[in-house]
């Protein structure tokens, strides 16, 4: 029972397999900006407001992910084998960017002082408070070598990332390059399954049907089984506006958006645009 219900359910999975991809590379870009943007992010030894900082964090991890596409190149044993499924080379060099980045950061904002802010979390950081007040007034300023020294590592890491970028790669493009197909193949496949499953269930071919029936289908015994009406509209995207039973025992029907669609008494067949039934005649 698994096993046929897994493979009925095989032309649904490879027809909505591109999307599902899809979202996993948006899914794989969001979590991984919000990832490498905290590494980076530990860096940073100022306190800013939650939006402010939650801003650098996104924008950061996005740059680290920029810099990881850029890097991938070093990391030659992440290209073989299934490793290019996972995505391990640009992981490494998106983890190599991160803390790059962190690196600067900490040297941008060693010294760096917000006394104002500080004091509305004394609760917690009054020592942090007691520390930045020793900080001596020349080392304030952006003059401060440390400072410079985290301006020239972020521009460094930034101006690498920005010039060799070729654009965002779906990781979802390693996987159609490992099993050697594209996207609109899988839409081929789904089609093959349907009829197989259509075979299976004692389907017989549409255009067939339509020409057995001609010009008499108006003759025909109109079918009121609900079950099958309902299982055709969920498949065929439309509304069922007449069904019919032919004389060989397949059921018949007409869509809203012109299509013959049809169904043994327990299965759904298939179906097919009206201009595509007028082409072969």
């Amino acid at each position: 029972m698994v096993e046929s219900t897994l493979f009925e359910n095989a032309p649904l999975l490879f027809e909505q397999l591109p999307q599902i991809l899809l979202l996993a590379d948006i899914a794989f870009y969001g979590f991984g900006a919000l990832f490498f943007g905290s590494l980076a992010m530990k860096g940073f030894r100022g306190d800013a407001p939650f939006l402010v900082h939650f801003s650098i964090r996104v924008s950061l991890g996005l740059l680290s992910m920029m810099g990881g596409i850029a890097l991938r190149g070093f990391f030659v044993f992440a290209r073989q084998g299934i490793f290019p499924l996972f995505t391990i080379d640009i992981v490494l060099g998106s983890l190599a960017s991160a803390m790059l980045l962190g690196i600067g950061l900490f040297l941008l904002s060693f010294r760096l002082v917000n006394v104002s802010l500080l004091k509305k979390q004394i609760a917690h950081i009054e020592k942090r408070i007691h520390d930045a007040k020793k900080v001596p007034k020349e080392k304030r300023g952006m003059r401060d070598p440390l400072k410079i020294a985290g301006v020239a590592v972020i521009g460094a890491v930034m101006i690498f990332s920005i010039a060799t970028f070729g654009g965002f790669i779906r990781p979802s493009d390693e996987f159609y390059s490992f099993v050697g197909l594209e996207p609109e193949d899988f839409s081929a496949i789904s089609e093959q399954l349907k009829n197989i499953n259509a075979e299976e269930q004692g389907c017989r071919n549409v255009i067939t049907i339509v020409q057995e029936v001609g010009s008499s289908y108006d003759t025909l015994p109109v079918s009121h089984e609900r079950t099958i009406q309902g299982l055709i509209e969920q498949n065929a995207g439309s509304f069922v506006s007449d069904m019919r039973i032919t004389p060989a025992g397949d059921i018949l029907a007409v869509t809203q958006d012109a299509q013959f669609c049809t169904a043994t008494p327990t299965a759904f067949c298939g179906c097919i645009d009206t201009k595509e039934i007028l082409a072969t005649a």
